[in-house]
């Protein structure tokens, strides 16, 4: 191998190497955004769930349990949630289920014959069904896209 040979192989060596180490860097600097991501969004996910599973019982207590002081209890932790921190944390397919029963909730809560309720206490039924169902394809979501979901709320019409 000749003298010039050499000298091209080791400039082509230096330059792989320097490509090398560039590349290992980006690497390093997208790793460590993507963790101080994961520790930004961490305590989001975490209040996210803990509401979605409140929220979730909420709605299933509101529709099964009828004890007087319970569920007017559960009503004004219901509409804490509604106008407080769900709207922090969930995507529009949970802020539509939960306007949806806020508002079927009104509606049942505003109803004076004994007749009416049953009827009216299968579809509120329905709603709280579906908050779960939002809520948990609200997670499932966030976990396929690696990060929590929220969006703007709409009012309810009361």
């Amino acid at each position: 191998m000749s003298e010039n040979q050499r000298e091209n192989i080791k400039i082509i060596l230096e330059f792989v190497s320097k490509i090398a180490l560039l590349v290992a860097g980006i690497y390093a600097i997208w790793q460590y955004a993507d963790i101080k991501k994961r520790e930004y969004q961490q305590p989001l996910w975490e209040t996210q769930i803990k509401l979605f599973f409140e929220v979730s019982d909420l709605t299933s207590r509101l529709t099964n349990e009828f004890e007087s002081q319970r569920w007017e209890k559960d009503k004004r932790r219901f509409y804490e949630l509604y106008w407080g921190s769900m709207i922090l944390v969930e995507d529009e397919s949970v802020e539509k289920a939960m306007v949806e029963f806020g508002n079927r909730l009104y509606d049942f809560d505003q109803i004076k014959e004994v007749g009416d309720m049953k009827k009216a206490m299968e579809e509120l039924r329905e709603y709280a069904h579906n908050v779960s169902y939002a809520c948990r394809n609200s997670i499932n979501k966030a976990i396929d896209r690696k990060s929590p979901s929220v969006s703007h709320r709409k009012d309810i019409r009361h």
